[in-house]
């Protein structure tokens, strides 16, 4: 099926400003069917009749899904998938300038409008449950402040990964914010193939831990991580004590590396008691799972 991405713009914004035009032409290229609906009463934006609206363009939610939201578009995109009687995992979602608490806002009239979106309860575990991967965007210098409280509110709420660039403002056009690349390299993260190959455990320590001399590196890892990343982007972590292997100090390292349904992992050994393991509590789909020589925790 075609993958669908609905861009929801930001308050007093319509589809044809800021970086929107942009992105949408660029996700085209790449194959995806890209609506941005030009949503009511954008001067003044009410909660239910943004998320009726949206309700009517999206329809049925899939796994070919996919949401980015800008600003009150974020808050948009939440509500609707709080109130959807869904069951599965949607594509990919990204926020910019996402943001649960706004300060600096520049009058009565906007406070009021504002304090609804800012204080009406939103049940996250609702829209946690239809998330496959949350990317939440914020700038170093935005205007509303909060940068660090709406960022730890999207990781603990909704473990989001969370980015923050440089000197990008609220992005918008006055922001001079026209392109960003990191956006549309976000979305190609769902469509590419990666590898991750987990290793063993070492028989020396003191020679495992010594760069020049690691066992693994001169055998079959290395032979095809260079084979692999010819086509697929493929890392080969250095996991913390591996002659004492201990799961949660692997899956700390694990995590930091970025998993979906395009992974294929390889694990070697004590790694694919690991894998197997990792696999099993997370409930992580992924694309293939290879095991070499398979050997549990010792």
């Amino acid at each position: 099926m075609t993958k669908r991405v609905f861009i929801v713009h930001g308050w007093d914004s319509n589809p044809k400003t800021s970086w929107y035009p942009w992105l949408k032409k660029a996700l085209e290229r790449k194959g995806f069917k890209v609506i941005v609906p030009e949503m009511p009463n954008t001067s003044e934006p009410e909660i239910n009749t943004w998320i009726s609206h949206l309700k009517k363009i999206v329809r049925a939610l899939d796994e070919d899904t996919y949401f980015i939201g800008h600003s009150i578009g974020c808050q948009t995109i939440m509500r609707f998938l709080e109130k959807e009687d869904y069951n599965g995992k949607i594509g990919k979602v990204i926020f910019v300038a996402g943001w649960f608490k706004l300060d600096h806002l520049e009058n009565e009239e906007v406070e009021t409008i504002a304090n609804p979106w800012i204080n009406t309860p939103i049940d996250f575990n609702k829209i946690k449950q239809k998330l496959s991967s949350l990317t939440v965007f914020l700038s170093s210098n935005e205007p509303y402040n909060y940068i660090e409280e709406n960022k730890i509110t999207f990781g603990e709420k909704l473990k989001a990964k969370v980015l923050i660039l440089e000197n990008k403002g609220h992005f918008t056009e006055e922001d001079s914010v026209k392109e960003v690349p990191e956006f549309l390299k976000e979305i190609q993260y769902d469509l590419q193939t990666n590898c991750i190959i987990i290793h063993g455990c070492f028989s020396n320590v003191e020679e495992a831990m010594n760069p020049e001399t690691r066992t693994y590196d001169k055998y079959w890892i290395p032979r095809t991580k260079k084979i692999l990343a010819k086509d697929i982007e493929t890392e080969t972590p250095f996991m913390p004590s591996p002659r004492e292997p201990d799961y949660e100090k692997f899956k700390r390292t694990f995590e930091k590396y970025y998993i979906n349904e395009n992974t294929i992992l390889i694990g070697h050994s004590c790694g694919c008691a690991f894998l197997v393991r990792w696999l099993g509590e997370t409930k992580m789909k992924i694309f293939k799972l290879i095991l070499v020589a398979p050997e549990n925790f010792r």
